[in-house]
């Protein structure tokens, strides 16, 4: 409610488990070393892909590149990166940029979504079509940048909207009360 969103629209998220490549962290980090003026903090334990770092040494020592360890829960519940509210982040961020090769459904996307992030994603990150999106089909440093650059670049007034428009989209589609929903439609369904 209270995010600053003219700022927001310059700052971005890589939310992810390992797998970097996988998840699309080498395309975000090329595109972001184009974008200096952008910001990207990356939350996932990109630190344990040695080879990763090793590859993407200088990309990740960027003055825009923020790297974050592997989210943890604290005695409360919440969900903190380097003992900070993962709100904190994700309030200062206004689109995630995620572009998964392979997925069920990501549950960092729909984490981000949740917590008011507009996502930047592939269709692979298995998230309904139906979702308010950016979805990148067929990824590469150019069209990962011009995605971010075409983002940051809308008023500060659209960005609210595309984020509360994921927002509400996340609290309808992606809880648990619709899934058991789901779920339970699907069992119902089957014939034997």
């Amino acid at each position: 409610q209270n995010k600053d969103f003219a700022a927001a629209k310059k700052t971005f998220l890589w939310f992810g488990g390992g797998g970097a490549v996988h998840k699309g962290l080498d395309l975000v980090l090329e595109a972001f070393a184009t974008l200096p003026n952008l910001t990207l903090h990356i939350v996932g334990p990109v630190a344990a892909e040695e080879d990763f770092v090793k590859a993407y040494e200088k990309e990740l020592a960027l003055p825009n590149v923020h790297l974050h360890g592997r989210p943890k829960i604290d005695a409360n519940g919440f969900m903190t990166i380097d003992g900070a509210p993962f709100s904190d982040i994700a309030d200062a961020c206004g689109a995630l940029v995620y572009l998964s090769a392979s997925e069920g459904t990501s549950g960092a996307v729909v984490q981000a979504m949740h917590a008011g992030l507009y996502p930047i994603i592939t269709p692979e990150s298995g998230i309904d079509s139906s979702a308010p999106s950016i979805a990148i089909a067929h990824p590469s440093v150019e069209s990962v940048a011009a995605a971010v650059r075409a983002f940051s670049s809308l008023p500060s007034e659209n960005i609210r909207e595309k984020a509360k428009a994921a927002w509400t989209f996340a609290r309808e589609t992606y809880t648990k009360e619709q899934f058991t929903k789901t779920y339970s439609d699907f069992l119902d369904s089957i014939h034997i």
